[in-house]
């Protein structure tokens, strides 16, 4: 157990977690805001730029403060929103590099943050390369 420990806080400084709760119970990325938060401040260097965006300035357009909170909350516990940790700066890095592999780049963050998602990946890929392989036959 302790040697667990010592493995995931030395991963959690690049951005990975490993908390129980999981915001993917609530079946969605969030790519859609994700994209829209991006784009409303791209040259953002702070964590504290895009709670901003999301809770101060609405970019989001939620019709309250409270699910203005709770978006800047699922989308921190998604993708950390921090550019100083290895993760999301990665993802920021790709992002505008090609525009047809963000569901890829949310997904695989995404991945690395969120705990029923990291272990559910495997069969959702695997689920999506079938589908493909029916689709050319």
């Amino acid at each position: 157990m302790e040697g667990d420990y010592v493995e995931n806080s030395m991963l959690e400084k690049f951005g990975f977690k490993f908390n129980k709760r999981s915001v993917h119970t609530g079946r969605t990325i969030m790519l859609e805001e994700l994209s829209k938060l991006i784009e409303a401040v791209p040259d953002a260097i702070y964590y504290d730029k895009y709670v901003d965006a999301i809770i101060d300035q609405n970019y989001l357009l939620k019709r309250s403060s409270s699910s203005r909170k709770i978006t800047a909350s699922f989308l921190t516990e998604l993708y950390s929103l921090d550019p100083t940790l290895s993760i999301f700066r990665t993802l920021l890095f790709f992002w505008n590099r090609d525009e047809e592999a963000r569901p890829l780049l949310a997904m695989l963050c995404a991945v690395c943050r969120d705990r029923v998602l990291n272990h559910s990946f495997k069969e959702i890929r695997s689920v999506e390369l079938n589908t493909e392989v029916q689709k050319k036959q």
